[in-house]
């Protein structure tokens, strides 16, 4: 891509156009580096943050694509700012140099919510990723609409109805975890407080 337009990057983005990750990455991301860096963070942080960031402007564009009150260079660092003061304040860290700005300064309440989005999604996927052998076969084959005889033949479950219950089991094991990690707490209060907000779009 050759100096697309702000509303043509956020269209390629919505089309899933890989060119257009390429574009992003050798236009953006050495400065979000360098915020990073400047805020106590790492390059590992800042490659972390830019793809959370990409995430969050991709859930949004998948619902509509935003007008923007700025321009695009603008809209991502206001969300890699956001993200990054997230981030410090989850590691109990404090830069010691340009102060991060508050959420208030930064984000409307619909980005809020698709950064909640994306935070509860990483939680099933590392909680996922600790459930048995067995488990993540038989949700895997439920995710993907596997009819509920083959499943049974595939695991070798005994009957359909047994296939159902192991279904169940694994799920609530998966659940609980999810509901039991403090991370998850802390995303439901930040639920809470986003909705007591006024929105501002």
């Amino acid at each position: 891509m050759i100096n697309p337009s702000d509303r043509e990057i956020l269209i390629a983005i919505k089309l899933e156009d890989r060119r257009v990750l390429n574009y992003l990455y050798s236009r953006y991301f050495s400065s979000v580096s360098y915020y990073v860096h400047k805020h106590s963070g790492t390059e590992a942080d800042a490659q972390d943050v830019f793809q959370d960031a990409l995430v969050i402007i991709f859930l949004r564009v998948k619902k509509s694509i935003p007008e923007l009150k700025s321009s695009f260079t603008s809209y991502l660092h206001s969300i890699i700012a956001y993200l990054w003061m997230k981030e410090l304040r989850r590691m109990r860290i404090s830069s010691r140099n340009t102060p991060v700005p508050t959420e208030e300064e930064l984000i409307d309440d619909s980005l809020v919510e698709e950064y909640i989005l994306m935070e509860k999604r990483k939680l099933v996927l590392e909680y996922y990723s600790q459930l048995s052998k067995e488990c993540k076969k038989l949700l895997t084959l439920y995710i993907n609409e596997t009819p509920v005889f083959r499943i049974t033949q595939i695991m070798g479950y005994s009957s359909v109805q047994y296939c159902r219950n192991r279904k169940t089991s694994c799920k609530e094991k998966l659940v609980r975890k999810i509901w039991n990690s403090p991370r998850y707490k802390e995303l439901k209060n930040e639920k809470y407080q986003q909705g007591s907000k006024v929105p501002r779009w």
